[in-house]
């Protein structure tokens, strides 16, 4: 009489196992395939550091204040804010669009108190940016759109600033 190996329960398992893998393997690509864009952008804008746009953004409202314009300029990514002069001093950046010539004072930008943290939000279209904002001198939420260049967040953007008349 010939004797089996093992129990027949665990020969039926022994067959499910690659199966289960197979399907496990399957699933996460389908999941890859499905979430590839929300992926590419995770890398891209490295938002597993969901607070690095805002820490440049304080930054730049610190060094602003300070009177600090290098370290400000080093943290704009965009020709179209200029270093705005008044009376001899840096006092802030000015830009000049179709609604008129827009300046963006540092002793108004700047808020009451410096936030811990400051909410972010990441805009998962085109190159990608990030949306931090910052309460202003008022306490009123001001928008800065900022991208990632190279390894550093960039202030492209400034959604505040008064109207020169």
């Amino acid at each position: 009489m010939a004797e089996t190996t093992g129990k027949p329960e665990a020969r039926a398992r022994g067959r499910f196992v690659p199966y289960l893998i197979i399907l496990v393997l399957l699933l996460a690509v389908v999941g890859a395939a499905y979430y590839q864009e929300e992926l590419g952008y995770f890398f891209k804008l490295r938002t597993w550091d969901q607070q690095a746009p805002g820490r440049t953004v304080l930054r730049f409202l610190d060094a602003g204040q300070r009177g600090d314009q290098k370290t400000a300029d080093s943290l704009v990514g965009t020709q179209e804010l200029k270093p705005l002069v008044k009376e001899g001093k840096w006092v802030g950046y000015t830009m000049t669009t179709n609604a008129g010539i827009l300046d963006f004072r540092f002793d108004e930008l700047a808020p009451a108190s410096a936030p811990n943290e400051v909410p972010t939000e990441f805009v998962y279209a085109g190159n990608g940016a990030a949306m931090v904002k910052v309460p202003d001198h008022a306490g009123k939420p001001v928008d800065y759109r900022l991208e990632l260049r190279g390894s550093d967040w960039k202030i492209m953007e400034i959604r505040a600033g008064r109207r020169r008349s």
